[in-house]
């Protein structure tokens, strides 16, 4: 709806859950030099999704602060 529509949204914050690489560090500085919009990436330690597409020797980067689900549900930032 928000990408056919003509009406303005503000957004203050992305949550995402087990997101792969998903830019270069253009990518990057662009989410992150358009505050106050917060991006957080909510991952299992283990899940492989995260860490695809290799950094190497594609230079892929994410984007936004990391928090991880630990084994006995603990949560780490």
């Amino acid at each position: 709806y928000v990408l056919v529509s003509n009406t303005a949204v503000d957004i203050n914050g992305i949550t995402s859950f087990g997101q792969p690489r998903v830019g270069n560090q253009g990518l990057r500085d662009f989410f992150s030099a358009h505050a106050p919009c917060v991006l957080q990436r909510v991952c299992n330690r283990g899940d492989i999704v995260p860490t695809l597409p290799p950094q190497k020797p594609y230079k892929f980067k994410h984007v936004g602060n990391v928090i991880f689900i630990g084994q006995d549900d603990e949560l780490s930032y």
